[in-house]
């Protein structure tokens, strides 16, 4: 659930501040130390934001604010490297913790990036480090979908400016059915603190996940069906990432159990349940009404595990500490005649 929070939030703000839905990125790449190196690469993603004269437009950070020189341009599919040369004001960077932004010549909010950050994502950042940079990635796949065009920050320590970012790690496998075909078209979700990305299985069941940062990471795999995005399946434990390291061969076995998930549950929009599923969350549901309320948990066998709830409760919001270690499990969740069954899976 936690994907598809995110990508509302970001669908929300690039409603409000873009008449054109698809969101141009501007910013590409950021260097704050040495001091002497401090510099900006504009790159326009897609394309056609380029073309454009940038005399006039500002970069905003915590020092101040520096204005790009007249007649400094981003040609379409270019690159531009904005500095002290060719910016009048103050035009520096923190490499420590900084907000840079970039304004239109008419004040307008084009694009803006913060660090550093715990959870990195469409505009928050890792720290860049000292001879290095961050770079932002975009699945060229998806620039125009709404739901799967996800924005990356990562570090790369070996810049490349007025060049295509570079060295950022990649995730890869195949995903499997019971009888070991390929499982075609679902979608692949990687999620972490460094980074997220999504793509989908090719018509062999073969999957690669770009543009991710060094740091552990959570695979969940999920199939888009009448209008929602429902999780069928995970890699069973989490995974960790080298820097511009390639990880193949993380493969996943789609699990078939006598265990179905059931989204059609009205009871389904009254459960709050993140998913990679840490050991400190808690369960948070909302009941409408006074009822019996039964909660199970069962392995990825089918076997009941414990019954955390067998009660009649009343109406009102609850939560809940389900205190399950490390692995993948089914929540099998009843209130009254309806029943609500969901794969989780639970990280330290």
């Amino acid at each position: 659930m936690r994907l598809f929070k995110v990508l509302l939030l970001t669908f929300i703000l690039i409603s409000l501040n873009y008449a054109n839905p698809i969101f141009v990125s501007y910013l590409n790449e950021i260097q704050a130390a040495p001091d002497s190196l401090q510099r900006i690469e504009l790159y326009a993603i897609p394309s056609f934001g380029g073309g454009i004269n940038l005399g006039g437009w500002t970069i905003h950070t915590h020092a101040g604010v520096a204005t790009i020189n007249p007649n400094v341009f981003l040609p379409v599919n270019g690159y531009v490297t904005i500095d002290a040369t060719n910016t009048t004001g103050v035009f520096q960077i923190n490499e420590n913790n900084d907000v840079v932004s970039i304004y239109s010549n008419n004040g307008y909010l084009i694009q803006s990036v913060s660090w550093p950050s715990s959870q990195v994502n469409w505009n928050h950042a890792p720290a860049p480090p000292i001879g290095g940079s961050i770079c932002l990635y975009r699945n060229p796949d998806y620039y125009f979908n709404l739901y799967l065009d996800l924005i990356n920050w990562y570090v790369d320590s070996t810049p490349t400016f007025n060049m295509a970012n570079d060295d950022y790690s990649m995730i890869s496998g195949r995903l499997l059915n019971s009888q070991g075909q390929g499982c075609v078209n679902y979608y692949v979700y990687a999620d972490g603190r460094n980074g997220q990305a999504c793509n989908v299985s090719d018509n062999q069941g073969y999957y690669n996940l770009l543009g991710l940062g060094e740091g552990k990471y959570w695979i969940t795999v999920w199939r888009y069906q009448n209008q929602n995005f429902v999780q069928v399946g995970n890699y069973p434990e989490s995974i960790y990432v080298g820097y511009s390291q390639h990880l193949s061969n993380i493969n996943i076995n789609l699990p078939i159990s006598d265990i179905r998930e059931d989204n059609t549950s009205i009871i389904a929009n009254l459960i709050f349940l993140p998913n990679p599923f840490r050991t400190n969350s808690k369960l948070l549901f909302s009941l409408p009404f006074e009822d019996n309320v039964r909660l199970g948990v069962y392995d990825i066998k089918g076997s009941l595990l414990k019954t955390l709830l067998n009660q009649r409760m009343t109406a009102g919001p609850y939560q809940i500490q389900l205190d399950l270690k490390p692995g993948v499990y089914f929540l099998n969740f009843n209130f009254g005649k309806h029943k609500f069954i969901r794969k989780i899976t639970v990280v330290e």
